[in-house]
């Protein structure tokens, strides 16, 4: 599956996207009932995706979209939070795994 783009909220599956560096936005129209119930371990303002409570917001923040502030955001927020993100994991994890088993 390929996407250009991914509109969500709260999901994890922004994470895994991140690392594509394709447009990621966050629609959020309850974002303060979800910071009072739920938290986060960072904070979302952090997160490095433009965030829209509204349809007209969201609408506003991609036609407003600007891919070199994103990726800078991103590649902060990686950095920030210790990324180990290298594009090679599946080679790592078979060299490890034949090693132990050799």
């Amino acid at each position: 599956c390929t996407a250009n783009m991914l509109i969500s909220d709260y999901s994890s599956v922004v994470w895994d996207y991140s690392f594509t560096y394709r447009p990621c936005f966050l629609f959020v129209p309850d974002l303060q009932e979800y910071k009072n119930d739920q938290g986060y371990y960072t904070p979302i303002e952090d997160w490095g995706f433009p965030m829209a409570k509204t349809n007209e917001e969201l609408a506003e923040k991609i036609q407003s979209f600007d891919i070199n502030n994103y990726y800078k955001a991103i590649k902060l927020h990686h950095k920030k939070l210790g990324s180990y993100e290298n594009g090679k994991s599946t080679q790592s994890f078979c060299d490890f795994l034949i090693n132990k088993i050799s």
